[in-house]
């Protein structure tokens, strides 16, 4: 985790699974102990709702990014 936080330049996205299988046995599973470290204010969770006003800046800050890669294609 330490290499994707180093070299991440926008931005990160991390994963776990909640249950996994081993040995034929399935069990729960805990997240790293270093997403407890990371500042949680930094940090989204999948189908969080986000805070108000977030929301549009996300989808202004994507709508530029599609045009960006838009305007890159058509070159």
């Amino acid at each position: 985790m330490y290499v994707g936080l180093t070299r991440a330049q926008r931005s990160l996205s991390l994963s776990y699974c909640r249950r996994r299988k081993r040995g034929g046995e399935a069990g729960e599973c805990v997240p790293s102990r270093f997403l407890a470290e990371l500042a949680q204010e930094d940090l989204r969770h999948a189908g969080a709702p986000l805070p108000a006003g977030e929301a549009a800046q996300e989808r202004a800050a994507g709508s530029e990014r599609l045009r960006q890669l838009k305007a890159a294609l058509a070159r």
